[in-house]
């Protein structure tokens, strides 16, 4: 039950918001291997200082249950920075990322732990 969650300094059209929502879900289901119908993505807009600079940065961070080896995540970093890089002019080098690994006895999904 991967949840990635998107914060952007920068105001984003809706149509825009909605293409990096489609493309950063498809990539997270498929980098992990799991179905999209399991995948949540969130983004907000939130005034953020990176660098002592106020300039577009984004902070990405991606939650799952299953094991996130550094392959794979590497290769998430890369693709959500391409994608925040090209959809919302965010440089990539202005994009921090967080992967947490859940245990899966402190997830819920339909009123149920996973365990």
């Amino acid at each position: 039950m991967p949840l990635l969650e998107i914060t952007t300094s920068n105001d984003l059209f809706e149509s825009v918001r909605e293409k990096i929502l489609r493309e950063a879900s498809a990539a997270i289901a498929q980098s992990l291997g799991k179905s999209e119908s399991s995948v949540m993505v969130t983004i907000k807009s939130a005034h953020n200082l990176f660098g002592g600079d106020s300039g577009p940065s984004a902070f990405i961070e991606l939650r799952s249950t299953g094991s996130l080896d550094s392959q794979t995540a590497t290769r998430i970093a890369q693709s959500l920075c391409q994608l925040m890089e090209t959809e919302a002019d965010v440089p990539a080098e202005r994009v921090y990322l967080n992967f947490v690994e859940v245990k899966r006895k402190n997830w819920a999904w339909n009123g149920r732990l996973l365990s």
